[in-house]
């Protein structure tokens, strides 16, 4: 069975990844934010919707159809695309179909999802509810490709229930967990020194106790209502997933300067049911060293205060200098650290003045904006 999920646009890669580690499938970037793949079984789709942490929409792929400046040439391939499509094979109520869209056309994300309403009614004789159908039907353009297919879990994955305690600047939790694989954090401790609402320590908590993202909102799946899904022990297949929660815990540190951050981060872990998996703290960046002893530290993955207008540059830069200067004692001879920031420059120069190479960067999307990922080790 062939399927496609949605990420972060950059992180494409780590998308494909943990794909192939949880359903064991060879999956493959193909577009930007965009993986395909064969899921095997429908087991293994339900499994992406329960687990996975880096992505945000899993479908079933039903047709793959070029996209062209003209809606109506659009809508006219997907039609010829979906001629073997059978609502009933779904389900016998209500449907809507939602879209996404980037690239150069003539027609918005709002345009293409109305007129495939239409054409999916006209087609089944089913109608569609906005509010809250049996079916989700996914479509997904960049530029001249569009993909269309069932949406698994019937809502965005990428959000988190426990981000009930947010911060206006923080990272989406998919980007968080993209972080931590991309720092190679499998044994050993992590650390997040600029902590702001607790993402990047929960998805790495998440991750390490192999504890489902999604255990909190399990009975939300549109999975469990669809007819193609009826054949399948829910209750075993989920019970399977559980019993392999790790209950050994690994080191994990939250630290930032503000208690208020803290507390925030310390709540958020609570809701996710994650919280004895980390250890929170107050700290200032000048007091890692007193926190770990020398060469500790496996992993440091954070989002650092960013340069800015608003921001004192000056100040920011002096924590930059700090901050890699703590790390030259508290990080291990092949530790790594991962950055979110919106540019190089003056990372970079304060981690060269403490003996440390920018050994990769790439950009990635966060909604629409334009952010980087920077992985420094030691020179």
């Amino acid at each position: 069975m062939k399927a496609f999920a949605t990420c972060n646009p950059g992180f494409e890669d780590i998308a494909a990844l943990e794909i192939s580690e949880l359903v064991r499938s060879d999956a493959k970037p193909r577009d930007a934010g965009m993986v395909v793949f064969e899921a095997g079984d429908l087991k293994g789709l339900c499994l992406l919707a329960y687990r996975a942490q880096s992505l945000s929409r899993v479908c079933c792929l039903l047709a793959e159809f070029e996209v062209s400046g003209s809606l109506a040439h659009t809508l006219e391939n997907l039609k010829k695309k979906l001629k073997n499509f059978r609502m009933t094979d779904w389900t016998e109520k209500d449907f809507v179909v939602e879209c996404s869209r980037s690239g150069t056309h003539d027609f918005t994300s709002h345009d293409l999802a109305t007129a495939a309403n239409d054409l999916i009614s006209e087609k089944s004789g089913a109608g569609f509810d906005f509010k809250a159908p049996q079916l989700r039907l996914y479509c997904y353009i960049r530029e001249k490709k569009g993909y269309f297919g069932v949406d698994v879990a019937g809502f965005d994955l990428s959000k988190r229930e426990y981000r009930i305690f947010g911060h206006s600047s923080d990272l989406k939790a998919t980007v968080a967990y993209s972080l931590v694989r991309l720092s190679g954090f499998a044994k050993g401790i992590l650390l997040d020194p600029f902590s702001r609402s607790g993402s990047i320590v929960i998805e790495a908590s998440l991750f390490a106790s192999r504890f489902p993202v999604n255990y909190h909102r399990r009975d939300s799946f549109s999975f469990l209502k669809l007819k193609a899904f009826s054949g399948i022990d829910f209750d075993g297949f989920f019970a399977g997933i559980d019993k392999k929660i790790l209950s050994g815990k690994k080191p994990v540190f939250n630290f930032n300067s503000s208690i208020a951050h803290v507390r925030s981060a310390e709540k958020n872990a609570k809701i996710a049911g994650i919280n004895k998996a980390i250890k929170f703290a107050r700290v200032d960046t000048e007091l890692l060293e007193l926190r770990f002893d020398k060469e500790t530290v496996d992993y440091i993955v954070s989002y650092p205060p960013l340069l800015s207008k608003s921001a004192d540059i000056s100040e920011i830069k002096k924590l930059y200098s700090e901050f890699f200067y703590q790390a030259e004692f508290i990080l291990s001879k092949k530790g790594r650290i991962v950055l979110a920031a919106i540019e190089e420059s003056a990372l970079s120069q304060a981690a060269s003045r403490r003996g440390f190479k920018l050994d990769s960067k790439r950009e990635f999307l966060m909604g629409t904006d334009s952010k980087m990922a920077l992985v420094f080790i030691r020179s």
